[in-house]
C-alpha cells in the first residue's frame, strides 16, 4: 500500500507538504477530467449530475474517496510524528467539521454573512490554524518523552591524542534546533 494511504508510522513536515500537494493536485485532475466530460457529453448545454456518464461520475466518486482517505492518512501520520494521540484529534476535527457545516454555516448564512465552500468564517480559521500547525510544528514538539534536550553524540578520541579530550560529533542535528537524528 502507498506511504499515503497508510495510517502506520510518522511523516515529517516537507514529506507531509508533499504528499498532500500531490493528492491535492490528482484530485483537481481527476475532478476536471469529469467536468470537462460531462460538459462534452451535455453538448455545452448546462449538465446536472445525472446528465454525467456513469464510468466518469464512478471516477470521480472513487477519486474523491481515496483522497479524503489519503487526506486523513496523512494527518494521522503527521499528527503522530508531532508526538500527539490520532483518533481523538481527528474525532475532535470530523466533530467540528460537522458542527461547523450543519449549524455555524447555517447561522452565519442566516446573519447574512458571505460563506466559505459551505463553511463559516470560523471554521475556515479553524481550518487553517490546523494546516499551519500540521505544517510548521515540528515533529515530537509534544512528545512527553524526557524532560530536557537530548546530550549531543560525543566521539572518543583518537590515539594519538589524549584521554582527557572529547570531540563533539558535528554531525548529528541538534535537538534545540527541533532536528531529528538519522
Amino acid at each position: 500500500m502507498p506511504r499515503f494511504l497508510r495510517f502506520s508510522g510518522q511523516m515529517g513536515r516537507l514529506a507531509y507538504f508533499g504528499y498532500s500537494c500531490a493528492v491535492g493536485f490528482g484530485l483537481t485532475f481527476i475532478v476536471m477530467l469529469v467536468v470537462m466530460v460531462a460538459a462534452a457529453a451535455a453538448g455545452g448545454r448546462p449538465f446536472s449530475l445525472a446528465g454525467i456518464p456513469l464510468p466518469m461520475l464512478a471516477l470521480g466518486v472513487s477519486a474523491g474517496l481515496i483522497g479524503l482517505w489519503a487526506m486523513v492518512a496523512l494527518m494521522a501520520q503527521r499528527l503522530r510524528d508531532m508526538g500527539l494521540p490520532t483518533l481523538p484529534i481527528l474525532g475532535l476535527c470530523l466533530a467540528f467539521g460537522f458542527f461547523d457545516h450543519f449549524a455555524l454555516a447555517r447561522l452565519f448564512a442566516n446573519m447574512g454573512w458571505q460563506l466559505t465552500d459551505g463553511a463559516s468564517p470560523v471554521g475556515a480559521a479553524v481550518n487553517l490554524v490546523v494546516t499551519l500547525g500540521l505544517l510548521f510544528i515540528p515533529g515530537g514538539a509534544f512528545d512527553s518523552g524526557d524532560s530536557g534536550p537530548a546530550e549531543p553524540a560525543t566521539v572518543q578520541a583518537p590515539v594519538g591524542r589524549p584521554a582527557a579530550a572529547t570531540l563533539v560529533d558535528r554531525r548529528q542535528p541538534r535537538a534545540q534546533f527541533g532536528l531529528r537524528g538519522r
